[in-house]
């Protein structure tokens, strides 16, 4: 827990929608924020860009496998896999 309060504190304010659209090898359709991303009573923009680049890049590794956005850090990054794709 603590150490996702200090990548929140220092690191997460980082990510803004400009940084996002501006990433290489993403398509600009998938760089698009949503309204209800913005609205989001549990998680900030911040948080909410991290799980839907964490999303794209698990199902570009995974086609088969794909899930439509990780919504819970917690239980979405429990098994490993999104990290493993991330890495690949």
């Amino acid at each position: 827990m603590l150490f996702y309060q200090i990548m929140k504190i220092y690191y997460l304010n980082r990510i803004t929608p400009k940084s996002f659209k501006n990433l290489p090898g993403m398509p600009a359709e998938e760089t698009k924020i949503d309204n209800w991303m913005k609205e989001s009573n549990v998680y900030s923009l911040p948080e909410m860009i991290l799980l839907k680049w964490m999303t794209f890049h698990y199902n570009v590794q995974n086609p088969t496998h794909t899930v439509p956005l990780f919504t819970n850090f917690d239980d979405d990054l429990k098994n490993g896999k999104v990290f493993a794709a991330l890495i690949q």
